[in-house]
């Protein structure tokens, strides 16, 4: 049985990330295909449990995508993929994951690094949300302290690693997630995909 897995969290709650391997994924397979018949782990390789999302205000699993389906669905600049399930309306979308190439956005605290933006696009043939293009996410690393402070959130730190996520809505920050690492899982290694993307444009 495998023990990867990912945590973060976003205010009180918290969303876990299993492989597709696992029992705890297995579950939530079955939960997904009594919204979504046609759901199934072709091409994935993690899921995550629902969590509220504070956008779309109801509660969405990710499917996580492999590269082979993300370069079909989205194409190969992308290093990651996943398809959101939302659970009360039915709808889904994909969500597309490509390294930040923009100068560092005002919202991050002094000396974060941004490293990814992740967008959202509808998936051909399948309904999507109607508010799906109007929030993006911007994941980084930085010191915790002054994550924390900067964004007056609970202490949460992992003893391998510990990187961030904010969901912007418009202009506005609308939610922050924290990923805590306690050890090295297939999840854990953001520096390493950011750095193995980064040479192929430079």
């Amino acid at each position: 049985m495998t023990t990867h897995s990912e945590i973060y969290y976003t205010g009180d709650t918290s969303r876990t990330m299993y492989d597709t391997a696992s029992s705890e994924a297995a579950e939530i397979l079955t939960a997904v295909q009594e919204v979504f018949p046609w759901a199934n782990f072709d091409g994935t390789f993690a899921v995550s449990t629902a969590v509220t999302h504070e956008v779309l205000d109801e509660p969405v699993v990710t499917f996580v995508l492999n590269k082979k389906i993300t370069e079909f669905l989205v194409g190969e600049p992308y290093p990651l993929s996943a398809r959101k399930f939302c659970m009360t309306s039915g709808t889904s979308y994909l969500k597309r994951y490509a390294l930040w190439t923009e100068a560092a956005p005002s919202y991050l605290p002094a000396d974060c690094t941004p490293m990814f933006k992740a967008t959202n696009v509808a998936e051909y043939n399948r309904p999507a949300p109607d508010d799906v293009d109007d929030f993006y996410d911007c994941y980084f690393k930085g010191d915790p302290s002054t994550v924390e402070n900067h964004f007056d959130l609970t202490e949460r730190r992992g003893s391998h690693d510990t990187f961030y996520g904010l969901t912007i809505e418009g202009s506005a920050v609308a939610r922050v997630k924290q990923y805590v690492y306690n050890s090295p899982t297939m999840f854990s290694d953001w520096d390493v995909v950011h750095l193995m993307y980064t040479k192929r444009i430079v």
